[in-house]
């Protein structure tokens, strides 16, 4: 049940045409009616300041995009609609979050679960148009239509509302989450590097965004480590019993790329071809051509480009003082699509309400990290922070995208609860150093 939840709430999957957060959030509706400690957990311990502040700060961006309305003297609303409801997913991820404390479960854990269940659900549809067929219900068909026609069934597998950039970024943040929690994972190591090999795969067949968050993942914990390092030289650390960074984070995030390397290797040299039905072949061929399309273009002498960066450089472009500082009030053009064909993070919300209203969207996002953290959870916040600038630059993602958002507030919450819950149990002026870093956490210790 608890991973079923946090599956809906993060990829809100369709049924029977309705997105399938409604349902999950009536059922909780329901289950605090009936459930009085479930009620008093989501009222004594969801709604904490930290939450308060962050639904607080949405507030500027809100009254930024329908003042921005009134200055131009448009009527879009289509930026608005989608903040209100980020707010109401927010709202349901509290509900969620009450039922995980009260079965005394990690929420951000769960959620990396979830991630390996879409993954090896999209590795099935991959490979099996029936079972494809199958999970089309539950796909946003504008998706699929786009997977089919455009890129040969390998995209568009994403079993939810959302698809391609979208669940691309979010694979990028679960990645670093990945690396964060690694030791929290109660499954084999070798379990582990095998589903974190289908996750990578799945998160490139969303979207090569992810390679990304892959870097990003792979260099916190070798920064750890250098640090750690320079602490032991320093002799800072004088117990040998102090716990470092666990190799495997590096080594199991190195190694998928060498997964995915070899994959490309057995294409060049026709390995596949001989070991698969044709049309698996051509989707794989097809597949690994667009995953390793910039090492291709390296290879013929074009650099590391793609076509999609190509296309990328060409959305940004000058516009007047009045729309930099303010915006235009517009976000979608007047007969649809994106407000002048860009669909750039950076210039579609400048676009809308300017560089102040960008701004308002920065302050709320700063909000998910603003709460009290261990050193290993501030270096984690900062590269998630930069993570989030970088993903921008291609499609919107600060202060907007809901399933990162979604992601961000169940790590805030969890890591929150994580510490007082240690607290709580340490408050006879022992030092409890020791139970924070088997849980994950870097606080001094207290007395």
């Amino acid at each position: 049940m608890l991973l079923l939840s946090i599956f809906i709430y993060i990829f809100m999957p369709f049924f029977m045409g309705l997105n399938s957060i409604y349902l999950l959030s009536l059922c909780y509706v329901v289950k605090a009616a009936i459930d009085v400690n479930y009620r008093n957990i989501l009222v004594s311990r969801t709604v904490t300041k930290e939450v308060f502040r962050l639904f607080l700060a949405v507030i500027p961006a809100l009254i930024l995009a329908m003042l921005v309305l009134l200055i131009n003297g448009t009527r879009d609303v289509s930026f608005i609609l989608p903040l209100i409801n980020q707010l109401y997913k927010l709202l349901v991820g509290l509900f969620v979050y009450a039922h995980f404390l009260q079965k005394k479960k990690s929420a951000i854990v769960y959620c990396i679960y979830a991630f390996a269940v879409q993954a090896v659900m999209q590795t099935v549809s991959f490979f099996s148009s029936n079972i494809n067929t199958f999970f089309n219900m539950f796909r946003d068909p504008y998706a699929v239509k786009i997977g089919t026609l455009y890129y040969g069934g390998y995209r568009g597998l994403v079993v939810g509302a959302a698809s391609f950039f979208s669940i691309s970024a979010a694979y990028a943040l679960i990645f670093v989450i990945v690396a964060e929690y690694w030791d929290k994972i109660k499954i084999q190591r070798y379990l582990k590097l095998i589903i974190l090999g289908i996750m990578c795969f799945a998160a490139i067949s969303a979207g090569r965004t992810a390679f990304v968050g892959m870097a990003v993942a792979v260099a916190i914990p070798c920064v750890l480590s250098f640090i750690n390092l320079k602490k032991k030289e320093n002799k800072v650390h004088k117990s040998k019993k102090k716990r470092r960074v666990n190799p495997a984070n590096i080594v199991a995030l190195c190694g998928i790329s060498i997964v995915l390397l070899l994959l490309w290797l057995l294409d060049l040299n026709g390995v596949l071809d001989v070991s698969l039905s044709k049309q698996i072949n051509e989707k794989i061929a097809s597949f690994l051509k667009y995953a390793f399309e910039f090492v291709y273009n390296f290879l013929n002498g074009n650099g590391f480009t793609t076509v999609s960066t190509d296309v990328l450089q060409d959305m940004y472009f000058p516009v007047s003082m009045k729309t930099f500082v303010l915006g235009d009030g517009l976000y979608t053009g007047e007969f649809g699509g994106y407000y002048m064909s860009t669909d750039a993070g950076y210039m579609r919300q400048i676009l809308y309400f300017g560089i102040i209203g960008f701004f308002s969207l920065v302050c709320f996002q700063m909000t998910f990290f603003m709460y009290k953290q261990g050193s290993k959870t501030k270096l984690y916040s900062l590269a998630i922070i930069i993570l989030l600038f970088v993903l921008h630059y291609k499609g919107e993602v600060i202060g907007y995208l809901h399933i990162t958002q979604g992601i961000l507030l169940l790590r805030m919450l969890s890591e929150i609860h994580e510490k007082n819950d240690v607290r709580e149990n340490y408050t006879d002026g022992k030092c409890y150093n020791e139970c924070l870093q088997r849980n994950g956490a870097r606080i001094e210790k207290i007395y």
